[in-house]
């Protein structure tokens, strides 16, 4: 009498010029494990590809307890399977009571094995003064892997040499712990593998940021403004450090954008304390906008007796922006007028101004307080600087 044993519902994924290992288990219903008739000859094992044509027979090698394996070299010019045209493993048993059981499974052969989206992760924050572990996992062992790091002016650091593995839960990992991290600024990590030594090259770059002390410093003040409801932590509503980094990054572009034009960094905006709440806010309108932008992920389903709306871009998040805004451009609280204030409080000791020339009409010079017989310290300054244009 023969019968099929409990067939998988998921299929294999299996990268081509690589080594194939294939598990199955041979058990009675009540989970006795079933004896083969001559274990030199059974269970046959064979291959077959999109074609319908085997490609590797064999014996499968017994792991105890009613488990079977078999392994085989997928060819590196093996065929490559569709979702409608698979590759097939076909087991087949005759037990010692003269039963035949058999076992089938369906996987697919590919070229080179995808990395999964969210292996790949946007930012990585690293603390300054710190070292760092790096890393990178997949689903099959790497025949190389590389990691460079790239610093903003070009300048690389090769970290091949150091890179390590362990295997966990069915994941390669490679990781390298980085040097400390001695100034701040954006890097690149460049992760360079391949799957075998016949495989194209494929490279993942990773980014890094080392933030000024003042980010670690402020990022509680900006945190307690647009994220009250304390928004979990890995759902993907929540605010990460690295989101708060780069709405606090751009909330100093908006301060410098603000005529009169500047070009203060980030931690120089934050230790002005007339800009201080100005650029919160900034960093929180930015910030906003990034949250009402999930509306693409809006959705409403009525039923017969149930309606449900999911609204990322509600009324809350509208009127939010649209108050920051007016906070930053009312003519009462104008940020403008701020800084227009704070570049005229840096020059101090000026009793007058006059045009140095008729030619140089738009520009001023001071004429009382300064040194070399009343020559300014500063030179020749634009009048748009000092906020009278």
């Amino acid at each position: 009498m023969a019968y099929s044993l409990p067939q998988p519902t998921t299929s294999r994924t299996i990268v081509r010029g690589t080594l194939a290992i294939f598990d199955v288990p041979f058990l009675e219903l009540d989970g006795t494990p079933l004896v083969p008739i001559d274990p030199a000859l059974y269970p046959v094992v064979s291959i077959t590809d999109t074609e319908g044509v085997v490609v590797e027979t064999g014996v499968g090698l017994s792991l105890g307890d009613g488990r079977w394996r078999f392994q085989a070299i997928i060819a590196a010019d093996a065929i490559l399977s569709t979702d409608d045209n698979p590759w097939r493993i076909e087991w087949v048993m005759t037990t010692v009571s003269g039963r035949t059981a058999s076992h089938s499974q369906n996987f697919n052969v590919i070229d080179v094995a995808e990395l999964s989206a969210t292996d790949r992760a946007y930012t990585q924050m690293i603390a300054l003064g710190c070292s760092e572990q790096l890393k990178i996992k997949f689903r099959s062992p790497q025949s190389y892997v590389g990691l460079q790091l790239i610093d903003g002016g070009g300048g690389t650091m090769d970290l091949s040499g150091s890179v390590n593995t362990v295997t966990v839960d069915g994941w390669y990992i490679y990781y390298v712990d980085t040097p400390a991290w001695t100034a701040t600024g954006d890097y690149l990590a460049s992760w360079t593998t391949r799957q075998t030594q016949l495989s194209p090259t494929q490279v993942v770059v990773q980014k890094l940021r080392v933030p000024p002390i003042e980010f670690w410093m402020h990022q509680s003040s900006l945190r307690m403004l647009i994220d009250k409801v304390q928004k979990k932590a890995g759902s993907v509503y929540a605010y990460s450090d690295s989101d708060m980094y780069e709405y606090m990054l751009r909330g100093a572009d908006v301060i410098n954008q603000t005529n009169p034009v500047s070009h203060w960094a980030m931690p120089m905006v934050a230790n002005i304390s007339p800009l201080f709440t100005y650029w919160i806010i900034a960093s929180a309108w930015y910030g906003l906008r990034a949250q009402y932008l999930t509306g693409e992920i809006d959705f409403s389903f009525s039923g017969q007796t149930v309606t449900l709306d999911n609204d990322n871009r509600s009324a809350i998040y509208e009127s939010s922006i649209a108050s920051f805004n007016d906070f930053l451009n009312n003519s009462t609280t104008t940020l403008q007028q701020t800084k227009k204030n704070l570049l005229r409080q840096s020059h101090t000791g000026v009793s007058g101004i006059r045009p140095i020339s008729w030619r140089h009409g738009p520009y001023v010079r001071q004429i009382g307080g300064g040194q070399n017989g009343g020559t300014s310290v500063f030179g020749s300054i634009p009048l748009s600087v000092l906020g009278l244009t």
